[in-house]
């Protein structure tokens, strides 16, 4: 396997997998053994350390590599009938989906789950949202341990009480929310620790303190999940949390500390820059631009008030 990728691309996969991705971690966890393959063997004494070393090194990365594959594999077939589960779900009414999620094996994957996840977080309506929320929670209450790690399972139970969290923000049910919220960083405590998984959590938690008008607590919390995406490297994260962060500061009519954060959040924000459409961008930057303007204009005007008279 290692033979086919370049020394660049080798050393990439392997930081990837072993100090990086704990999601590979949880995946690949039984595999990062040595030797001839099998846990608590090891390989003859007598063989030259060197040779040893060199085979056992690429039987490892090579038994890694397939399982990532087989599991990508998997993934995406998953997803993809997930899909149509999904759209199963949406033509039943709402009374008949909880039984179909709790009762039926179909609607227990990983992949339905996730759906039922971003499905909550696109309602804009309180209750709609609130109602497929709890669906990804029932989906991932039931996901089978013998089929996804364990820790996995926990981290993508802690999104779906997240989204559940979100949905009682919308109707400010704020005591709701907390408590949400609460129950979410109690399975994240027994996930991965995968800091972007963590980093989204500390967005939810500001977002609810923003509603509650906390905007000093909700810049703080921001601010952890910005390091948090800047230690991962996921600049476009840092982005999109910087953008958060410069609407806090204006909530709390703070705007010369609110245009830095703007700025530098369109610059680092993939979907502005690139995906969205043109005029979404514009406006954006325009926004920002004025902002930066209204800052100068007060900063010359009391500069010219501060002078002495002549």
């Amino acid at each position: 396997m290692l033979g086919r990728l370049s020394q660049r691309e080798s050393r990439a996969v392997i930081l990837h997998l072993m100090p990086g991705c704990s999601r590979c971690q949880a995946i690949t966890a039984d595999l990062w053994q040595a030797g001839n393959g099998m846990a608590g063997t090891e390989g003859p004494a007598e063989a030259p350390i060197h040779r040893s070393s060199r085979r056992s090194y690429d039987e490892v990365i090579d038994r890694v590599f397939a399982r990532l594959r087989r599991e990508r594999a998997s993934l995406e077939t998953e997803r993809a009938g997930a899909r149509r589960r999904l759209a199963e779900l949406e033509i039943r009414p709402a009374a008949r989906r909880r039984a179909l999620v709790e009762g039926t094996r179909r609607f227990q994957t990983w992949g339905v789950c996730e759906l039922l996840v971003a499905r909550s977080l696109a309602e804009t309506d309180a209750g709609d949202a609130e109602l497929w929320a709890g669906l990804a929670i029932a989906s991932s209450a039931r996901l089978d341990p013998a089929v996804y790690p364990v820790a996995l399972i926990s981290d993508l139970r802690a999104r779906a009480w997240c989204a559940l969290a979100e949905a009682r923000r919308l109707a400010a049910d704020f005591v709701g929310a907390q408590e949400a919220l609460r129950i979410a960083r109690s399975h994240l405590a027994r996930g991965t620790g995968d800091r972007l998984e963590r980093g989204a959590l500390l967005e939810r938690e500001a977002g609810v303190r923003q509603s509650e008008g906390r905007l000093e607590e909700a810049a703080r919390l921001i601010g952890r999940a910005i390091l948090l995406y800047r230690r991962a490297e996921q600049s476009d994260l840092v982005g999109r949390a910087l953008i958060d962060l410069g609407c806090i500061r204006l909530a709390a009519g703070e705007p010369e500390r609110a245009a830095p954060a703007l700025r530098q959040g369109i610059e680092l924000s993939g979907p502005l820059s690139s995906t969205a459409p043109a005029p979404l961008a514009m406006l954006v930057r325009g926004a920002v631009d004025a902002t930066l303007a209204r800052i100068a204009s007060l900063d010359l005007l009391r500069r010219l008030r501060s002078r002495p008279p002549r």
